[in-house]
């Protein structure tokens, strides 16, 4: 699945690399499974691991489009992908599972 016009990718990746800091591993905040690995940079394969950290939607991008339909999409971007509130940190195998899902309906 590719990026959305609405899915900010950059800001997602600064949020994610402002939560690790100077850390190569959290928790996820999901199954509070630890030692997920993080690294800037990776291969597709290697982002659909268990074991490699990814920022999942809590609410995912397409729902956000289809509920707020009415805002414009730079707002639909920031709720997106802008607010630390909608972005948990996950596993690579878990994101790709859930796709767009909601957390009640995964």
């Amino acid at each position: 699945m590719g990026s959305r016009p609405t899915d900010n990718v950059a800001a997602r990746n600064k949020i994610l690399e402002e939560a690790m800091e100077n850390r190569i591993s959290a928790q996820d905040e999901y199954t509070t499974a630890t030692n997920l690995l993080y690294r800037k940079k990776y291969t597709a394969i290697e982002r659909s691991n268990d074991r490699i950290i990814n920022h999942d939607h809590v609410t995912p991008v397409a729902v956000i489009d289809e509920r707020y339909w009415y805002l414009t999409q730079e707002q639909r971007r920031k709720l997106a992908s802008e607010s630390k509130s909608n972005l948990a940190i996950t596993s690579g195998h878990l994101n790709q599972s859930k796709q767009d899902l909601e957390n009640h309906e995964y």
